[in-house]
Parts: C-alpha cells; sequence; structure tokens
C-alpha cells in the first residue's frame, strides 16, 4: 500500500485506498460515514453492533465497484417510507412502503434533504463528465439484506444517476457494502427483523 498523497483528494482518500474486493476496517469507515460531510450514514444504524460482528469475524465491509445498470439501480432499497397517498412516512410506518430506488424516482425529490435536486443533479454531471480525467468516485454505503441491497448513504447520489442517463453510463461508483448473515444484518437497523418480515422477504 503506497504512502498517503500530501494533498488528499475528496471523497475520503482513507477509504479509497482500499481497492475493488478489499476488505475495509470498521474504523476508516465509522470514520467516513460519520463525519459531518455530504456522505453520512443518517438512518438509525448500531455501530456498537457493527463492531462487534466484525471482531467475531460475523460481518465484513467490503469496496465494491460495479457499474450498476439501470435496472440494478432501480432495483436498490433506499431507506425511504410512504404512506398509499404519497405522504413521506416513518421509519417502519405500519401503513408506509419502503420504496426501491425505482419508485423513490416517480416521487417528489424527499422534503428535508440537505442538498437541493439540481446541486445533487449538478454534481453527479460534474463527475461523470467527458474528458473529466481523475474524477473521484460516487460513493455509497449499503447493506446487504440477504440478495437485496438496502441503501445506507448515497440515495440522492443514486437517485440522480437513475434520472441521469448519461452520467450513469459515464459515472464511477465505490461502494462500501456492510456483509453479513440477514439476521445479523438485520441486527444492525431499528427495528430491522420487522424490516425484513415486512419488506424484504415479502417482495
Amino acid at each position: 500500500m503506497g504512502s498517503a498523497p500530501t494533498s488528499p483528494p475528496p471523497h475520503g482518500p482513507g477509504l479509497l485506498r482500499y481497492p475493488p474486493g478489499a476488505v475495509v476496517p470498521f474504523e476508516i469507515f465509522h470514520r467516513h460515514f460519520t463525519g459531518a460531510g455530504a456522505e453520512r450514514i443518517r438512518v438509525d444504524f448500531d455501530w456498537i453492533r457493527l463492531r462487534q460482528l466484525i471482531g467475531t469475524g460475523a460481518a465484513a465491509i467490503r469496496r465494491h465497484d460495479d457499474r450498476l445498470d439501470e435496472a440494478q439501480l432501480a432495483a436498490l432499497l433506499t431507506p425511504w417510507f410512504v404512506y398509499p397517498d404519497g405522504r413521506k412516512a416513518p421509519w417502519l410506518a405500519p401503513a408506509g412502503e419502503l420504496l426501491t430506488l425505482a419508485q423513490a424516482a416517480d416521487h417528489p425529490w424527499p422534503k428535508g434533504s440537505a442538498r437541493s435536486p439540481q446541486r445533487v443533479h449538478r454534481d453527479i454531471a460534474a463527475l461523470s463528465a467527458p474528458g473529466t480525467a481523475g474524477r473521484p468516485p460516487i460513493m455509497v454505503a449499503t447493506l446487504a439484506l440477504g440478495t437485496r441491497l438496502l441503501i445506507l448513504d448515497g440515495s440522492h447520489r443514486l437517485l440522480s444517476l437513475l434520472r441521469l442517463p448519461d452520467a450513469r453510463d459515464r459515472a464511477v461508483m465505490a461502494e462500501f457494502r456492510v456483509e453479513a448473515a440477514l439476521a445479523d444484518a438485520a441486527s444492525l437497523l431499528d427495528r430491522g427483523p420487522e424490516l425484513v418480515a415486512r419488506c424484504i422477504r415479502s417482495r
């Protein structure tokens, strides 16, 4: 592993020094996705439990650099719930539905977002502009729930990719995926077993 650059590039050189397929240490992942920047896990996530699972070998964080096509992007699970009438719903609201990225694309931009859709679209377009040399990848964090992936951070960025086909075809994405057996993965989320029973196994 080479030495760190004297002027670190944006988007977290600590994570990006690990190549695709590599296992990322808990401390590096935690530091990046709990910082003050735009890339931050905001769902109710049990970091202490994740550290314990990694310590026993029951979980790992691995980098994946897949170029997701439209169908793969559309199938990703967002952390957003809506009521049947389209209103935003709290996490696991009794009448709420967990949105896939494709379903989220049919809804208005989530209210209360830290950044406007115009800004996110502009940032994504800039990162994937033709001829942009050495552009940083679009970084996201996910949790594997069986065969499905729940977006922990990056829902807005991936939603922009889904809505911007030209950008999607050129974008470079670095996905940092938390991998564990389904029951262990569910234990990392608030009411995770209920989420799996209601929103994962039923799909």
